[in-house]
Order: structure tokens, then C-alpha cells, then sequence
């Protein structure tokens, strides 16, 4: 367990770098949309509901790579031990991600933070 505890800043980052890769490949028609047209309304009610998804969860990837990166540094870096709320509150946020999203990649953090709870 020991040997996956160590790695596991770099499955999250390579959870969120596929987050990101299946978020531009799924909504790229959108993507290629949204570059060539103009912002004619800067309030948030005038952005269409798929174009809220699309970049609510392209930010979700982005924030997954910056707990990646931090949980790479503190554990492999710095060699310390994460605080047990942390650990617990990852493991939350994968149940409650494949609770709300069953058919989603989000089963892929509750292994992770299942590695990062035993790892300890």
C-alpha cells in the first residue's frame, strides 16, 4: 500500500489531465463556437446552461490538478503524511461523486482516495 501511497499525487494528475482531455473532446464543437463568436452579454444568465457545464467542469479538471500537485509535493517531496481530514474529506467528495454522477469517471477518485485513506 505503502508504494501506491507514494504515487497517488500523480493518479490524481493524471485523473484530472483525462478530465480535461474527454472534457475538450466531448464539447469541442462547443469550444470551436465559443473562440469564434463575440461576448455580447457579460452577465452569467446570458451563457447557455451547456456552456456553464462544459466550463464548470473543465475548472473542476484545473482545481483536480492543483490537489494532484499538492498531494504529489507534500507526499513525495516534502515526505509527510496527509492529515486524516483531508484524507476522509477526499473520500466524501468521491462518494458523493459517484453517488450524484454513477456513470461517470468520478469512480476513479473514490479509488484514489480509498488508496490515500489505507495508505496512511
Amino acid at each position: 500500500m505503502k508504494y501506491f501511497y507514494s504515487y497517488i499525487g500523480l493518479m490524481i494528475i493524471g485523473t484530472s489531465v483525462l478530465h480535461l482531455f474527454v472534457g475538450l473532446l466531448y464539447y469541442h464543437n462547443l469550444l470551436l463556437e465559443l473562440l469564434n463568436s463575440r461576448v455580447k452579454d457579460d452577465s452569467i444568465a446570458s451563457i447557455p446552461s451547456e456552456t456553464s457545464f462544459f466550463l464548470w467542469f473543465e475548472i473542476s479538471a484545473i482545481a483536480l490538478l492543483l490537489v494532484g500537485v499538492l498531494v504529489d509535493w507534500l507526499i513525495r517531496i516534502m515526505q509527510l503524511q496527509l492529515p486524516l481530514p483531508f484524507c476522509i474529506g477526499f473520500v466524501i467528495l468521491g462518494i458523493l461523486a459517484t453517488v450524484f454522477a454513477p456513470k461517470s469517471g468520478s469512480w476513479l477518485i473514490l479509488i484514489q482516495a480509498a488508496l490515500l485513506l489505507l495508505g496512511r
